[in-house]
């Protein structure tokens, strides 16, 4: 592409400085986004990871909460089948 401003840098206008000035403020801002977007990237990738983990330990936790609660059931069966044999074997 044909660059007007580009043909001899004595003879630059003040068009064309602006212009200049304009395309290096908007390349660096592009720069800024690309880095910025990248950043949320790795950000998301990190939450998604976390809320992945998170989903993994909340359902083990349900899972030993279940089996402690049929491990209480059956304990607290066994202790008063217990109780009741005793209770039978003291009134013999």
């Amino acid at each position: 592409m044909y660059d007007s401003c580009a043909t001899y840098e004595i003879n630059r206008s003040p068009d064309c400085s602006a212009k200049s000035l304009k395309i290096s403020q908007l390349k660096s801002q592009l720069l800024q986004l690309e880095e910025d977007d990248k950043a949320y990237n790795d950000l998301l990738k990190k939450y998604r990871q976390l809320q992945n983990e998170y989903q993994l330990i909340n359902e083990a936790k349900l899972h030993l909460e279940y089996e402690l609660k049929q491990k209480n059931e059956t304990t607290n069966k066994i202790l008063n089948d217990l109780k009741c044999q005793n209770i039978y074997l003291y009134k013999k």
